[in-house]
């Protein structure tokens, strides 16, 4: 006997570019979970001694003698394809048939994957996903796209490319402050209704010349970005001011051209000095360890327009001091958009621009500093844990707080965070 548990999705983005006919031509990306609700699929060899050699369990009963008389396309299907023969198949879900959370697709996969263990095989993530794509769409001729298989075969929390080659699975990965927070602001609820997802793909057919115009109008945009750190740490740290993060409505690192920490643009810290939370962050200290290992980080980001801080630019002072950005153009959807806006753009010599930004090579690099850090945190206090692995900095920082305070030094840089309650 085998028993399979293959765990239904929910999707949050993309749903649409996922659609063969679409991404073979303009590409598609689709941003999506597995979460703890699953279906099951028992099967096991039928003895011969009943009048009937198939028997399947859904939500009806059949028992045939030949697997051209299932009614069930997809078990039907999935039979003649792996040549299954005298078998009894029982299915059961924690939740309802055509819910809108590729329930169908995961029964797909896990109807495979049992049948392949039934024969003593195995079906790696791929080849399951595969399988399952070709019988919906192709032996059943279900009108779909294809994540919801591909969901259901990899499991967890991923970003899934499409291209005129076929797809890749791109691990989301997330601390596991942020993995609670999200389940911690994620609400479903069953409305009551069904629908067949075939049946609202073929209505969609209809309107596809507008939905198709619509869905390349959307444009990817990334940052140019050094790392990220928790949100715990940013909580930790402002709670050694007395600051309520809940509180605060918006959070700035930068006001005009002041760097920092601040409460009502108020800096926590003495201005023009360097406070301990921007120092941990420049000095790549406290980034998630996903930062370490971005796989976006380099020239080929995988997006229409890519922004970030330009460095060492060789423009006039006076524009400047009006602020400016690195825009990079990755296709014509982007450079299209950029001719359209008023946007005041100058051309830069792109190998400088590499050369000047580290995550236009390669990912943050995590240092021996960044496991010393995380070695004192949360056990001592963000300060202590800093200072453990930046005293030089930390102490110069300190002074120079002091006699800026003392108005025996003037200028230098803002480092500190804004924030508005």
């Amino acid at each position: 006997m085998i028993i399979t548990q293959t765990p239904f999705r929910m999707s949050f983005f993309g749903g649409g570019t996922d659609m063969e006919s679409f991404f073979r031509e303009n590409g598609g990306s689709v941003l999506s979970t597995t979460f703890d609700k699953y279906c099951y699929v028992n099967v096991r060899h039928l003895p011969r001694f009943f009048d009937y050699s198939t028997e399947l369990s859904y939500s009806k009963t059949e028992r045939v003698t030949s697997i051209d008389d299932i009614q069930h396309p997809a078990i039907r299907n999935a039979m003649k394809m792996l040549d299954m023969h005298e078998i009894r198949l029982t299915y059961e879900a924690d939740l309802p048939a055509r819910s809108g959370l590729g329930t169908s697709s995961s029964f797909a996969v896990g109807m495979l994957n049992a049948f392949y263990a039934l024969k003593g095989k195995y079906a790696d993530k791929k080849k399951l996903a595969d399988e399952a794509i070709y019988l919906e769409r192709n032996l059943c001729q279900e009108a779909g796209g294809w994540q919801d298989q591909i969901a259901a075969s990899f499991g967890g929390f991923n970003r899934i490319n499409f291209n005129a080659d076929g797809y890749e699975v791109l691990p989301v990965i997330i601390s596991p402050e942020r993995k609670k927070q999200l389940n911690q602001n994620l609400m479903m609820f069953f409305t009551g209704f069904t629908r067949f997802s075939s049946e609202v793909q073929k209505a969609n057919a209809a309107d596809k010349v507008d939905k198709t115009a619509q869905l390349r109008e959307m444009l990817s945009l990334v940052l140019i970005c050094h790392g990220t750190p928790s949100p715990k740490l940013l909580r930790d740290y402002l709670e050694l001011h007395n600051v309520n993060l809940e509180e605060v409505s918006s959070i700035s690192f930068r006001y005009k051209d002041v760097f920092g920490l601040a409460q009502d643009r108020t800096p926590l810290s003495q201005p023009g000095s360097c406070d301990n939370y921007l120092l941990a962050f420049l000095c790549g200290l406290d980034y998630t360890d996903n930062c370490y290992e971005c796989k976006y980080a380099g020239i080929n980001r995988g997006s229409d327009i890519t922004i970030g801080d330009s460095w060492e630019s060789d423009l006039a002072e006076d524009e400047q001091r009006r602020g400016i950005s690195i825009m990079l153009c990755q296709t014509e959807k982007g450079e299209q958009l950029l001719k359209k806006s008023d946007v005041k753009l100058f051309p830069v010599n792109l190998e400088h621009v590499v050369a000047v930004n580290d995550q236009l090579r390669e990912p943050s690099l995590k240092t021996k500093k960044h496991d010393l850090f995380f070695e004192k945190y949360p056990s001592k206090s963000f300060n202590y844990a800093t200072f453990c692995c930046l005293p030089s900095k930390c102490m110069k920082q300190r002074i120079k707080a002091i006699l800026l305070k003392m108005k025996i030094l003037r200028g230098g840089m803002n480092y500190n965070i804004s924030i508005t309650k």
